[in-house]
């Protein structure tokens, strides 16, 4: 039997143990207060492989937190993790069940929050979102609730997109830049029925460049076509660009 002389704290919720045999061992806060070291100091060898199996498990829920803290994270990830760490099943679901009745582990609120992170973070549209919560086995029913209590920002979205892409864009006219803003926000995953109900509210003539645009064609393919020719080439490439016959015969 071994009697503990004297406690050293070296960490946030750590304590080193000096015992008698002048052996050292490092026990969390909670398993020291847990198996009631502070009044019985006596420990022997049964009981030092216990402290040692618990500390264990306090380590690898320590770390667990430090994992959730950077952000929310699902039931699945949290699995996940345990099982890099080499947690058994037993252990992990443990330690899930002992996060969700603190409350550190909720996937109701990693949607909600997931989604909202996405919305102030990125340009991501629903349907990204909603793959990555199926992804982490949470409910469409779920998932659902969320996405629906911000359809307005969805549409908010759209719309900052479709400015933005008008303003951004001094190539392309009319249809094929409609169609390429369209394309673009289905891409980031927004719903092709809301884009549309939106996307037709703008004006995508940008006749304002249609003179530069010929004239920096012009001198493309000048060295490489005269005449005829050259003004069909032109004109194809303005077509292709969106631009009307009544721009192009300048």
């Amino acid at each position: 039997v071994m009697q503990i002389v004297r406690y050293q704290k070296v960490g946030n919720d750590k304590y080193k143990i000096f015992l008698d045999n002048k052996e050292t061992i490092t026990l969390y806060e909670n398993v020291i207060l847990a198996n009631n070291l502070l009044l019985n100091k006596e420990i022997d060898k049964e009981k030092l492989d216990i402290l040692i199996k618990q500390n264990d498990i306090e380590d690898l829920y320590s770390k667990v937190l430090s994992y959730i803290a950077y952000r929310i994270r699902s039931v699945k990830e949290v699995r996940g993790y345990l099982v890099k760490k080499g947690a058994n099943e037993y252990l992990t679901g443990y330690i899930i069940d002992k996060l969700k009745k603190t409350g550190y582990l909720n996937d109701d609120l990693f949607c909600k929050y997931y989604i909202l992170d996405k919305i102030n973070l990125t340009l991501d549209g629903p349907f990204k979102m909603r793959k990555y919560l199926q992804d982490n086995d949470i409910s469409n029913e779920t998932i659902d609730k969320y996405l629906n209590s911000y359809e307005d920002n969805f549409k908010e979205r759209i719309d900052k997109l479709i400015n933005k892409y008008l303003k951004l864009n001094n190539k392309l006219c009319g249809k094929a830049l409609k169609t390429k803003i369209y394309n673009n926000l289905v891409n980031l995953g927004y719903d092709k029925n809301m884009i549309l109900s939106l996307i037709n509210n703008y004006d995508y003539n940008n006749n304002s460049n249609a003179k530069k645009i010929y004239d920096d064609l012009y001198k493309k393919y000048s060295s490489k076509y005269e005449g005829y020719e050259l003004d069909m080439v032109i004109k194809q490439k303005m077509y292709q660009k969106g631009y009307n016959m009544n721009e192009i015969n300048m």
